[in-house]
């Protein structure tokens, strides 16, 4: 796989983020508990979204957490609606918090969570509020986000992973601190951040003892999905991944990334989505159950399809095309709107909104990438496989820059004021 030049490579993604941006990625400030006077240890982090501002209210408790209080960082705290109210305490730690997600993901697969609509309009009001869907209400959340009260929905469990990730970039902007190191380390400790995401989602398919692990055979491809979901907000944070100089590194990676949103895809959903399709009444009728009942678990599924392909392709083709993922879920995304909303996504149809226009220029770039045009060979998208060859030899995720870990002494040799004193020589 060649290098990619520095500078086009800059200049490509210059471009590509505008577009990879059309969906905004919303960070969230929470406040301290006022039991805790404790200053923060590390800096405030400024806001990546502009003209954006987000209210979130639990439906029955709000859950404080600071985000900058690095004390904090690995403990969760995160509210988890359940009929019995339970909460999971913000002292768990994060794997105890994962594997109660995971055993309310597989309750909810088996029971009926049918929901009283009266009752709920009666306690709660949509306004300015997180409120939960009707259906598995249990694990979705709405965001009003801006002016206009735009509703975002976002699974609970996306919500826990993409914010401890986005929290661990912002921990490796030496900006954030006042410091300056080299160009590319914050690029560095995004892919290391985004390196610790897709690590996590391979725990998803094994079953760990004390002394080994062995794959499973019954992945749950729901929650792999919401994984996937966190996936899509920490990439669209991760800006800086792809100007790192290591261009192999960045290519050999964004396959390691296709190969997990293909897998997961293609375990979910009927055989046929994966293949576009004409309109065919058979051929709907007799998806129509699985699709249906995907819909009631995932109630934004072509929302976060949607977001992949926009962040995914521009991110995919920067210098050489290093995979063909976002032609697949391209493919997967016409095939949804065409058996589920009874809409068939016309390529060469112009729009006057310029959200349909971003979308379909998308769609359209995406469906002219051909499967196989790869240089060095064809791709498999074998997820766990990519991740072995990328592991190999190498070092995955950490926390080798997240600054707020570094010593005083060693933050003080990267100084902002120390750079000051230098004396630099251009010529």
């Amino acid at each position: 796989m060649s290098k990619r030049k520095s500078s086009e490579s800059v200049s490509v993604l210059v471009t590509n983020k505008r577009v990879a941006r059309s969906l905004p990625v919303v960070e969230k400030r929470i406040t301290r508990s006022s039991t805790n006077t404790e200053k923060p240890s590390s800096p405030t982090i400024k806001p990546k979204t502009s003209n954006i501002r987000m209210r979130k209210t639990a439906v029955n408790k709000k859950q404080s957490v600071d985000d900058d209080d690095d004390d904090k960082e690995n403990k969760g705290g995160y509210v988890k609606e359940k009929k019995n109210k339970e909460i999971i305490p913000s002292g768990s730690s994060d794997e105890e918090n994962e594997s109660k997600y995971n055993a309310v993901d597989q309750e909810n697969e088996s029971k009926d969570n049918a929901v009283d609509e009266a009752k709920e309009s009666n306690e709660q009001s949509l306004s300015n509020k997180a409120q939960p869907l009707i259906g598995h209400k249990k694990d979705y959340i709405v965001y009003k986000i801006g002016s206009n009260n735009e509703e975002f929905i976002i699974s609970k469990t996306a919500d826990f992973w993409s914010t401890k990730y986005c929290k661990q970039i912002s921990h490796c902007s030496p900006d954030n601190y006042g410091l300056y190191i080299y160009n590319d380390f914050n690029g560095y400790g995004q892919l290391e951040a985004v390196e610790n995401c897709i690590k996590d989602i391979t725990t998803l398919f094994y079953t760990h003892t004390i002394t080994s692990k062995q794959r499973k055979d019954d992945v749950n491809y729901v929650n792999a999905f919401r994984r996937i979901e966190a996936l899509n907000i920490v990439l669209d944070y991760a800006d800086d991944m792809p100007s790192i100089d290591d261009g192999d590194r960045f290519q050999q990676f964004m396959r390691v990334i296709g190969a997990c949103y293909v897998t997961i895809c293609q375990n979910l959903l009927p055989k046929p989505m994966l293949t576009l399709q004409k309109k065919d009444e058979a051929l709907k009728k007799s998806m129509e159950k699985s699709l249906k009942k995907i819909l009631s678990q995932i109630p934004n599924f072509k929302f976060v399809l949607e977001r992949a392909i926009k962040i995914g392709y521009p991110m995919s083709t920067v210098g050489d095309t290093s995979t063909v993922y976002t032609k697949i879920l391209s493919i997967i995304y016409r095939n949804w709107c065409l058996f589920v909303e009874n809409v068939e996504i016309d390529l060469n149809q112009l729009f006057d909104n310029k959200k349909d226009k971003d979308l379909i220029k998308i769609l359209r770039e995406a469906n002219q990438m051909e499967l196989g045009e790869l240089d060095d060979d064809e791709e498999e998208f074998e997820f766990l496989e990519e991740y072995a060859n990328y592991s190999s030899g190498r070092q995955v995720g950490g926390d080798q820059y997240d600054i707020s870990k570094w010593s005083k002494t060693k933050r003080e040799q990267y100084s902002l004021d120390r750079v000051d004193d230098m004396d630099f020589n251009f010529g």
